[in-house]
């Protein structure tokens, strides 16, 4: 390893403002839950769900810091528990109740890093190149041998450990690795990495069997963290050419991870079944079985606690409420700004026809902006101005979410300290009538989850926007696979209240903000957002080398997205896998997601 990826000194003084959630808590320690439902992505079609919401990108997605030279480190092993660790017991199995089940087995489909939808299903099968532990604040290797940066962070060198083979059994070499960073720019891919790699990817080369270079057009410290998400996870280049078009729902034997594919039943489970091969050593549990929970967060926390499940991902403050009286064990991840009403500030649509609306002397195939209410800035700030957080918070939560309208709360890790908009209802109705008088004639579609917490929240929101003097089409009949295709694949909406969200890792929160809220980004995002505000700030976040520099560039994020309302900030919640006590080894990882490598029932 290079001195920058493992000076602790300095590393340490760039983390020590950094509020960890950590990897496991048990909620009996904890003093305040700080939940939401919803979920949602940055990314086109990277997207999820919950009881109140589905999710993009994202995620999005827990906590990378980086050294004071910039550079996140890259452990030799995981950092030691300080308690001694039991014998893991070898055999049984578990069911998990899934957030939102992923729409395939392709990584670069979207969104499938994250825990909220696919990233523990696809990390069970293909593992990642790297994860990232927020316990200790390092990039970990996991296929990777190694992974070092030159000295100015502009080349990283990858060797992969010898002797990994996919269940197909080829080998898993320079080669693959190649073949799958690849596809991640292929037109039809809609991965998390994909706007990362555009912007920043220069070349890969293959060095050897086992070594591969990346090539940057620029410094980037937070490399690593692509490498722990989608494009980490790295798929049998045979089998993806094997299965052609029905890669996605029949990935076969492609994986080289933990676990192997047994059986897809979509809608009704995802079976895994134990690698006996699994380059890691002997993975404990004979079997995952993956179920979605129909009836929203209430009914998951009710199989859980009732012991149909041995674990379920929760977004939901009643749930970790009654897991803390009920012994259960969280393993969270803390999300700023994590609940949104997400604005269609004008998606770019390709013309055919004439159609649709903006496309009407656009030629065939060309792409054009289109007009919704909210490609009017003063309409985005108009509802930003109609909302009281502490309302919303009331009757979807019962109190129990961290409400406010900040980018980021006061004691998140290198926070600002910006205050985020203010509840002002004759602010958004002069503003709303200032539209109005220029031609705008008050209509506006908002979009939500059918179960009562969404209900709860389309209600809410709703019925501010009217009182500022809009015209709410309001639309709550939608589940949560649907109302993700609606938005993140048709661009068919005008609001939608979900998920999104900042982790406590900056690498994660950079490639968040370039992939949905950026101009690299425009002409590929659901929302269709730019801002060249927000373009600086992203650009400030790409190159923070310290603690103060950090909050400089959380600061100037702050005050764009203040300024210009791509989204309406609701609350801080916490993404959170909830585990029964029997089930330990479960591992924290980027993405608010979790790897089963070393996942074993105790006795």
């Amino acid at each position: 390893m290079t001195d920058q990826t493992i000076d602790e000194r300095r590393y340490r003084s760039r983390r020590g403002a950094k509020r960890r959630f950590g990897t496991a808590l048990r909620c009996g320690v904890l003093a305040v839950a700080l939940i939401a439902a919803g979920c949602g992505s940055d990314d086109d079609d990277a997207a999820s769900s919950s009881d109140a919401s589905t999710m993009p990108t994202p995620d999005a997605t827990t906590g990378a810091q980086a050294g004071d030279d910039g550079a996140t480190p890259v452990a030799e092993t995981p950092a030691p528990s300080d308690e001694p660790a039991a014998d893991p017991v070898i055999g049984g199995e578990i069911t998990i109740g899934e957030f939102a089940p992923p729409r395939g087995f392709d990584p670069i489909m979207g969104g499938l890093s994250n825990g909220t939808v696919g990233g523990i299903e696809l990390m069970a099968l293909y593992d990642t190149i790297v994860s990232w532990d927020p316990d200790s604040g390092e990039y970990v290797p996991r296929t990777a041998a190694s992974l070092e940066p030159n000295d100015d962070f502009t080349v990283w060198t990858l060797v992969l450990n010898d002797g990994i083979e996919f269940t197909d059994g080829t080998p898993y070499d320079a080669d693959a690795v190649k073949f799958n960073i690849e596809r991640h720019l292929l037109p039809e891919s809609r991965s998390q990495a994909k706007v990362a790699f555009q912007s920043l990817l220069d070349s890969v080369t293959i060095v050897d069997p086992l070594t591969v270079e990346f090539a940057l057009t620029r410094p980037w410290a937070g490399f690593p963290f692509v490498l722990s998400i989608d494009a980490g996870m790295i798929a049998s280049p045979a089998a993806i050419e094997a299965a052609g078009t029905g890669f996605a729902s029949n990935p076969g034997d492609a994986g080289a991870g933990p676990f192997r594919l047994a059986e897809y039943r979509p809608g009704e489970s995802i079976v895994f079944e134990r690698n006996e091969n699994y380059y890691g050593g002997d993975v404990p549990l004979d079997r995952v079985t993956f179920v979605p929970t129909p009836g929203g967060q209430e009914a998951a926390y009710a199989a859980l606690a009732g012991g149909e499940l041995d674990a379920a991902y929760f977004r939901s403050p009643t749930a970790i409420a009654d897991a803390a009286e009920d012994g259960l064990t969280v393993h969270g991840a803390r999300i700023a700004a994590g609940n949104i009403i997400d604005i269609n500030s004008g998606v770019w649509v390709t013309c055919d026809g004439g159609l649709p609306a903006g496309c009407e002397d656009v030629a065939d195939g060309e792409m054009a902006k289109t007009t919704p209410p909210g490609a009017d800035p003063r309409i985005r700030q108009a509802i930003a101005a109609a909302i009281d957080p502490e309302q919303v918070n009331e009757r979807a939560y019962q109190g129990l979410a961290m409400a406010g309208t900040a980018l980021f709360s006061d004691d998140f890790p290198h926070s600002p300290g910006v205050a985020g908009p203010s509840y002002d209802p004759e602010l958004a109705a002069r503003l709303v009538e200032e539209a109005k008088a220029d031609g705008w004639d008050g209509s506006i579609r908002l979009y939500s989850v059918t179960d009562e917490t969404g209900q709860a929240l389309g209600l809410t929101v709703s019925a501010m926007l009217t009182v500022a003097g809009m015209d709410v089409e309001l639309d709550t009949s939608f589940e949560p696979l649907p109302l993700t295709l609606e938005v993140i694949l048709n661009h068919n909406f005008d609001l939608v209240i979900w998920g999104s969200g900042f982790t406590e890792n900056p690498d994660g929160n950079y490639v968040t903000l370039l992939g949905g809220f950026s101009s690299a980004s425009e002409r590929i995002s659901y929302r269709g957002y730019a801002n060249d505000a927000m373009d600086a700030a992203i650009a400030a976040l790409e190159v923070a080398d310290s603690d103060a520099a950090l909050m400089e560039a959380y600061g100037l994020l702050a005050e764009a997205w203040n300024d210009d309302t791509p989204a309406v900030a609701l609350n801080e919640l916490q993404n959170a896998l909830i585990t029964r006590g029997d089930l330990e080894g479960v591992i924290a990882t980027s993405n608010s997601s979790f790897l089963l490598s070393d996942a074993w029932l105790a006795d």
